[in-house]
């Protein structure tokens, strides 16, 4: 995956989990956040980023592990707020 355009879901996507909001399953690969499930546009969205190497799950002992921006995951969300796509 590319730096993608300015779309509102991976915004949100990515917003959530800079927050410490989203939450990933281990094995049922299932996401959370505020222990409800992710709306799926969300999901999906969060499903592409993981693809294209901006989100990652954090290393964890339980079965639920956070998601965190990797630094192409911060240089994308930066961008888009720099440059003001995302008002």
């Amino acid at each position: 995956m590319g730096q993608p355009l300015f779309d509102h879901h991976l915004f949100l996507a990515l917003r959530e989990v800079a927050r410490g909001d989203v939450s990933m399953h281990i094995v049922t690969g299932a996401l959370r956040r505020h222990e409800a499930p992710v709306p799926a546009r969300v999901a999906d969205a969060l499903a592409d980023l993981r693809h294209g190497g901006y989100v990652r799950a954090c290393a964890t002992d339980d079965l639920w592990s956070l998601l965190e921006l990797t630094p192409l995951g911060v240089r994308l969300l930066t961008g888009w707020v720099g440059s003001g796509s995302a008002a």
